[in-house]
Protein backbone atom coordinates (compact mmCIF):
# COMPACT_ATOMS: atom_id res chain seq x y z
CA UNK A 1 0.00 0.00 0.00
CA UNK A 2 1.46 3.40 -0.90
CA UNK A 3 1.98 6.14 1.68
CA UNK A 4 -0.64 8.24 -0.15
CA UNK A 5 -3.22 5.47 0.06
CA UNK A 6 -2.37 4.92 3.74
CA UNK A 7 -2.80 8.63 4.41
CA UNK A 8 -6.18 8.64 2.67
CA UNK A 9 -7.19 5.57 4.68
CA UNK A 10 -6.04 7.30 7.90
CA UNK A 11 -8.09 10.39 7.00
CA UNK A 12 -11.23 8.31 6.40
CA UNK A 13 -10.68 6.27 9.58
CA UNK A 14 -10.10 9.44 11.59
CA UNK A 15 -13.41 10.87 10.34
CA UNK A 16 -15.20 7.68 11.38
CA UNK A 17 -13.57 7.62 14.81
CA UNK A 18 -14.31 11.33 15.27
CA UNK A 19 -17.98 10.70 14.50
CA UNK A 20 -18.13 7.83 17.02
CA UNK A 21 -16.23 9.77 19.69
CA UNK A 22 -18.30 12.94 19.25
CA UNK A 23 -21.24 11.32 21.00
CA UNK A 24 -19.26 10.33 24.10
CA UNK A 25 -16.28 12.68 24.33
CA UNK A 26 -16.83 16.42 24.57
CA UNK A 27 -14.85 18.20 21.89
CA UNK A 28 -12.39 20.45 23.65
CA UNK A 29 -12.33 24.20 23.27
CA UNK A 30 -14.71 26.89 22.35
CA UNK A 31 -12.99 29.87 20.80
CA UNK A 32 -13.57 31.91 23.95
CA UNK A 33 -12.19 29.28 26.33
CA UNK A 34 -8.73 29.99 27.75
CA UNK A 35 -7.61 26.43 26.95
CA UNK A 36 -9.12 23.19 25.80
CA UNK A 37 -10.24 20.70 28.39
CA UNK A 38 -7.52 18.08 28.91
CA UNK A 39 -7.98 15.28 26.42
CA UNK A 40 -9.65 12.17 27.80
CA UNK A 41 -6.73 9.75 27.75
CA UNK A 42 -7.03 6.20 29.00
CA UNK A 43 -4.48 3.44 29.38
CA UNK A 44 -2.76 2.45 26.13
CA UNK A 45 -4.49 -0.02 23.86
CA UNK A 46 -1.49 -2.32 23.50
CA UNK A 47 -2.99 -4.58 20.83
CA UNK A 48 -3.82 -1.69 18.51
CA UNK A 49 -1.67 -0.90 15.50
CA UNK A 50 0.14 2.45 15.39
CA UNK A 51 -2.52 3.71 12.98
CA UNK A 52 -5.43 2.58 15.18
CA UNK A 53 -3.90 4.12 18.30
CA UNK A 54 -2.99 7.32 16.51
CA UNK A 55 -6.45 7.78 15.00
CA UNK A 56 -8.12 7.21 18.36
CA UNK A 57 -5.90 9.78 20.09
CA UNK A 58 -6.13 12.30 17.23
CA UNK A 59 -9.94 12.24 17.03
CA UNK A 60 -10.80 14.59 19.94
CA UNK A 61 -8.01 17.11 19.28
CA UNK A 62 -9.29 20.65 18.71
CA UNK A 63 -7.29 21.24 15.52
CA UNK A 64 -7.04 18.49 12.92
CA UNK A 65 -4.14 18.33 10.45
CA UNK A 66 -6.61 18.27 7.54
CA UNK A 67 -7.98 21.68 8.65
CA UNK A 68 -4.48 23.02 8.08
CA UNK A 69 -3.94 21.30 4.75
CA UNK A 70 -1.70 18.64 6.31
CA UNK A 71 -1.82 14.87 6.17
CA UNK A 72 -0.72 12.61 9.03
CA UNK A 73 0.60 9.06 9.17
CA UNK A 74 1.10 6.85 12.21
CA UNK A 75 4.08 4.58 11.70
CA UNK A 76 6.23 2.05 13.53
CA UNK A 77 8.92 3.48 15.84
CA UNK A 78 11.90 5.18 14.20
CA UNK A 79 15.06 5.32 16.32
CA UNK A 80 15.89 8.84 17.42
CA UNK A 81 12.52 10.34 16.46
CA UNK A 82 9.08 10.60 18.03
CA UNK A 83 7.53 12.59 15.21
CA UNK A 84 8.42 14.79 12.27
CA UNK A 85 6.60 17.55 10.45
CA UNK A 86 7.46 18.16 6.80
CA UNK A 87 6.28 21.74 6.17
CA UNK A 88 6.85 21.80 2.41
CA UNK A 89 5.07 18.46 1.92
CA UNK A 90 2.44 19.50 4.50
CA UNK A 91 2.76 16.10 6.11
CA UNK A 92 3.24 14.82 9.68
CA UNK A 93 4.68 11.44 10.68
CA UNK A 94 4.28 10.04 14.18
CA UNK A 95 6.53 7.08 15.09
CA UNK A 96 4.31 5.31 17.60
CA UNK A 97 5.98 3.32 20.36
CA UNK A 98 4.00 0.59 22.07
CA UNK A 99 5.66 1.68 25.33
CA UNK A 100 4.08 5.14 25.28
CA UNK A 101 1.01 5.86 27.31
CA UNK A 102 -1.86 7.40 25.41
CA UNK A 103 -1.07 10.73 27.11
CA UNK A 104 2.51 10.56 25.78
CA UNK A 105 1.22 9.74 22.30
CA UNK A 106 -1.28 12.62 22.52
CA UNK A 107 1.54 14.98 23.48
CA UNK A 108 3.70 13.91 20.51
CA UNK A 109 0.75 14.27 18.11
CA UNK A 110 -0.14 17.69 19.54
CA UNK A 111 3.49 18.86 19.34
CA UNK A 112 3.65 18.01 15.64
CA UNK A 113 0.24 19.59 15.01
CA UNK A 114 1.66 22.67 16.76
CA UNK A 115 4.23 22.89 13.98
CA UNK A 116 1.47 22.53 11.37
CA UNK A 117 -0.54 25.30 13.07
CA UNK A 118 2.56 27.47 13.01
CA UNK A 119 3.21 26.83 9.30
CA UNK A 120 -0.42 27.30 8.26
CA UNK A 121 -1.49 30.20 10.47
CA UNK A 122 1.51 32.15 11.74
CA UNK A 123 3.92 34.55 10.12
CA UNK A 124 6.99 36.60 11.01
CA UNK A 125 5.08 39.05 13.23
CA UNK A 126 3.55 36.12 15.17
CA UNK A 127 7.03 34.65 15.61
CA UNK A 128 8.25 38.03 16.88
CA UNK A 129 5.38 38.13 19.40
CA UNK A 130 6.25 34.63 20.63
CA UNK A 131 9.95 35.47 20.98
CA UNK A 132 9.13 38.66 22.90
CA UNK A 133 6.67 36.91 25.23
CA UNK A 134 9.17 34.13 25.96
CA UNK A 135 12.22 36.40 26.30
CA UNK A 136 13.94 34.86 23.29
CA UNK A 137 16.55 36.88 21.41
CA UNK A 138 14.87 38.26 18.26
CA UNK A 139 17.85 37.09 16.18
CA UNK A 140 17.31 33.44 17.16
CA UNK A 141 16.29 31.37 14.13
CA UNK A 142 12.75 30.00 14.33
CA UNK A 143 13.29 26.50 12.92
CA UNK A 144 15.75 23.71 13.65
CA UNK A 145 17.92 22.29 10.91
CA UNK A 146 16.37 19.35 9.05
CA UNK A 147 16.09 16.24 11.26
CA UNK A 148 17.59 18.05 14.28
CA UNK A 149 15.82 18.29 17.62
CA UNK A 150 13.66 21.38 17.75
CA UNK A 151 13.31 21.76 21.51
CA UNK A 152 15.92 24.53 21.71
CA UNK A 153 14.37 26.64 18.94
CA UNK A 154 11.49 29.12 19.18
CA UNK A 155 9.47 26.95 16.74
CA UNK A 156 9.96 23.90 18.95
CA UNK A 157 9.12 25.95 22.04
CA UNK A 158 5.85 27.06 20.43
CA UNK A 159 5.00 23.46 19.43
CA UNK A 160 5.78 22.17 22.92
CA UNK A 161 3.65 24.86 24.58
CA UNK A 162 0.85 24.18 22.06
CA UNK A 163 1.01 20.49 23.05
CA UNK A 164 0.82 21.40 26.75
CA UNK A 165 -2.17 23.65 26.02
CA UNK A 166 -4.01 20.92 24.07
CA UNK A 167 -3.21 17.84 26.13
CA UNK A 168 -3.31 19.48 29.53
CA UNK A 169 -0.45 18.19 31.60
CA UNK A 170 -0.21 18.10 35.39
CA UNK A 171 3.19 19.83 35.35
CA UNK A 172 3.74 22.16 32.44
CA UNK A 173 6.64 21.11 30.22
CA UNK A 174 9.77 23.15 30.41
CA UNK A 175 11.78 24.02 27.33
CA UNK A 176 15.17 25.75 27.28
CA UNK A 177 13.09 28.97 27.27
CA UNK A 178 11.24 28.13 30.50
CA UNK A 179 7.97 26.60 31.58
CA UNK A 180 5.01 26.61 29.22
CA UNK A 181 2.79 27.68 32.13
CA UNK A 182 1.11 30.98 31.35
CA UNK A 183 1.50 30.71 27.57
CA UNK A 184 -2.05 29.48 26.90
CA UNK A 185 -3.51 32.90 26.04
CA UNK A 186 -0.88 33.65 23.41
CA UNK A 187 -1.03 30.08 22.09
CA UNK A 188 -4.79 30.47 21.65
CA UNK A 189 -4.37 33.79 19.83
CA UNK A 190 -1.78 32.31 17.48
CA UNK A 191 -3.86 29.19 16.84
CA UNK A 192 -6.97 31.15 15.91
CA UNK A 193 -5.31 34.16 14.33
Amino acid sequence: MSALALTDEVRVQADLVRAEVAETVPMPMALTAPAPEPLPVAAPVVAASPTERGIAILAPMPVQPSELGFTIAFLEPRPGFRGLTFPFRRHIEIYVSSTWTDRELAHVIAHEIGHAVDVARNGASDHDRWRAARGIDPATGWWADAYASDFDTPGGDFAECYAAWVVGVPASPTTPFGSCAGTGGLVQELVHG
